[in-house]
């Protein structure tokens, strides 16, 4: 899990959650999240077809990048538990809001496509 207090987040109270982003590719994903200034911070990985959890706050802007490439982008809400699939090249990632949330268990262990995450 990346903490953002240690990424120098504003110390304004703000809606703070986790968001998983599940990478359904073969290959890692690198991970990035853009700062108030508009930097590009963190650069952690979530290996292929697997899951990475992130501490996140309300409107925060991730980046998700394979070979040099942003392939997908994220902005976090208010939910305290946030879901979004890394769907492979051709396919749309997804977006799961708490209210559906599947079980995690089912997330780790049972290869899912994006239907599986519609509302």
């Amino acid at each position: 899990m990346v903490l953002l207090a240690s990424a120098g987040c504003s110390s304004e109270p703000e809606a703070r959650g986790v968001v998983t982003f599940r990478n359904m590719t073969d290959e890692p994903v690198a991970v990035f999240y853009v700062d108030e200034s508009g930097a590009r911070q963190g650069g952690s990985f979530v290996l292929a077809e697997s899951l990475g959890e992130f501490d996140t706050r309300a409107g925060l802007l991730w980046e998700l990048e394979q070979n040099d490439e942003v392939i997908a982008t994220y902005r976090a809400t208010e939910d305290p538990r946030q879901f979004f699939a890394i769907a492979p090249p051709g396919t749309p990632a997804t977006l799961v809001s708490d209210e559906a949330t599947p079980d995690e268990d089912a997330l780790a262990l049972a290869p899912l496509t994006p239907t599986d995450f519609a509302p």
